[in-house]
């Protein structure tokens, strides 16, 4: 009788260090989701509300090679700087990855790993398209260059449709994981 009293509490005390080790994970895994979506969440918010300035100023001096370049560089560093941003965000979601006992936050980390990675792919197509506008301003090249924009637009379209979806899954997830 002592035996098997002594194996139930010992069989309690791992069900109760498994379940400490889960609630664990979850705390760690909110903290790295925390940390994710405040990067996130820059980008979204304050970045947003500058990226179209820094679009529209160097075509401010589209008349102007060396006007226009300086601001387009200047443009082209702000995109640096959101890159490395979203980096920061994907990196904080790849942590949640790594735990055992948080199944629903992974699932979530791996969806706004592909909802940040759509806005790498936004601004790695503005960039592209900064840096081609330097070349066609400089050699006057009209064409080249209302032909760039209208790739640049067609696949942001693209890109924003994916996102979307991807959006709607998140939200969809945090409140039925109330996460």
């Amino acid at each position: 009788m002592r035996k098997r009293l002594i194996l139930v509490l010992c069989a309690g005390l791992v069900v109760i260090g498994l379940c400490a080790g889960c609630s664990g994970d979850a705390k760690q895994a909110k903290e790295y989701m925390q940390q994710g979506d405040s990067k996130a969440d820059q980008i979204n918010n304050e970045y947003a509300k500058q990226l179209a300035e820094y679009m529209r100023t160097p075509f401010d001096y589209k008349t102007d090679p060396v006007k226009f370049e300086a601001e387009a560089k200047k443009s082209l560093a702000f995109f640096e700087e959101i890159e490395e941003t979203a980096d920061e965000a994907i990196a904080s979601y790849k942590k949640i990855k790594t735990l055992d006992n948080a199944p629903d936050y992974v699932t979530y980390a791996d969806l706004r790993i592909e909802d940040v990675g759509y806005l790498k792919q936004s601004v790695d197509a503005m960039a592209k398209y900064m840096s081609e506008a330097i070349g066609f301003i400089n050699n006057g090249d009209a064409v080249g260059l209302s032909d760039a924009a209208a790739k640049l637009d067609a696949d942001i379209k693209k890109i924003a449709e994916k996102q979307s979806e991807i959006a709607d899954e998140v939200k969809k997830l945090r409140s039925e994981k109330n996460l």
